[in-house]
């Protein structure tokens, strides 16, 4: 039976997608194809979309005999707990966490959790200033898997989760990807995770564009197949069953039409950019303490690669639309 014995842990929207297609390829590496299992993350319930060990380990049935048998959940990082329970289950593993500047980061991040309906404010600076409100339990959308995820602040507190990484994994079982370096220099960085991996270079190159930012046409019908209702559901499961079919591909297909690409540059104003780096200042000095080295923009073209979904993305889905 296949254990995983590599794990991308987030950040979300920082890399682990391209990333998870990229080593992919590598015939020493399988991952799973349901990417974010977020088995780990008992403190997120409602994101689970393994939840026993069987369930888990099914995931693996049937990857060919590599050196490395991995998965990606993005919010592992993030997770209280789920890096002490990966710790438990494979202690000798490789880690690989992307991070990146919390105000780029946050700008993604909203954007991407409102095409999921985990939010349902769009103006991200409003969003932001909800927190407190939500903490106490408030204006919560009802689509919403798990409230935890509004609270942007500890989201993009990366300093603060990679100090709890490093108090379970040696750093020598975890590698830290810089976003804006790995974009200035994606061959570089693979060569480096080789390294790290102990694998030997397979001449891989197609570092291509995958995954732009995106925002729905019509938020009616994005819901609707991302949180369709359990009518729609069973009827799918029926259709599924009668024809022997494991997908009908149906949510995906309305997907690629109403899904467009969103302005990489429509961010958020300079006073609320200082704002968030003043709020995230601490935190930021932590991250840049235990790397030894700064985290921010690039100053090369940050707009040349994007992420992807690979053949189920839970980050961008985690939704029930995956059997549609």
């Amino acid at each position: 039976m296949n254990r995983p014995n590599l794990f991308i842990l987030g950040a979300p929207k920082c890399g682990t997608t391209a990333w998870h297609h990229y080593l992919g390829q590598h015939s020493d590496i399988a991952f799973s194809a349901a990417k974010e299992p977020h088995y780990f993350c008992e403190d997120f319930q409602g994101f689970r979309w393994a939840k026993t060990e069987a369930e888990y380990l099914k995931l693996f049935d049937g990857l060919p005999s590599s050196a490395y048998v991995g998965e990606a959940s993005v919010m592992y990082l993030y997770s209280k707990v789920a890096v002490e329970k990966i710790k438990q289950f494979a202690p000798d593993a490789k880690l690989i966490v992307f991070v990146r500047s919390p105000e780029d980061f946050f700008v993604s991040y909203h954007s991407q959790i409102l095409l999921s309906f985990d939010e349902d404010i769009v103006d991200p600076e409003a969003a932001w200033e909800m927190q407190d409100r939500r903490m106490a339990g408030e204006a919560i959308p009802t689509s919403c898997r798990e409230a935890k995820f509004l609270q942007y602040r500890e989201v993009c507190k990366f300093g603060e989760q990679l100090q709890r990484l490093y108090s379970v994994f040696p750093r020598e079982q975890v590698k830290v990807i810089v976003f804006d370096q790995w974009i200035e220099n994606p061959r570089g960085t693979y060569l480096e995770v080789m390294k790290f991996l102990g694998l030997p270079d397979d001449g891989f190159e197609d570092f291509k564009p995958i995954n732009t930012k995106r925002h729905n046409r019509f938020r009616w019908l994005g819901k609707l197949v991302r949180r369709p209702p359990q009518s729609l559901l069973r009827t799918s499961k029926f259709i599924r069953q009668l024809f022997g079919l494991q997908r009908l591909g149906v949510a995906r297909r309305i997907r690629q039409f109403n899904e467009r690409k969103k302005n990489r540059h429509a961010e958020i104003s300079q006073a609320f950019r200082e704002k968030l780096k003043a709020d995230l200042e601490e935190d930021q000095r932590l991250l840049e303490s235990l790397l030894g080295k700064p985290v921010g923009r690039c100053h090369g073209d940050a707009t040349r690669v994007v992420l992807m979904p690979t053949v189920v993305d839970l980050n961008s889905a985690g939704d029930v639309t995956c059997d549609v």
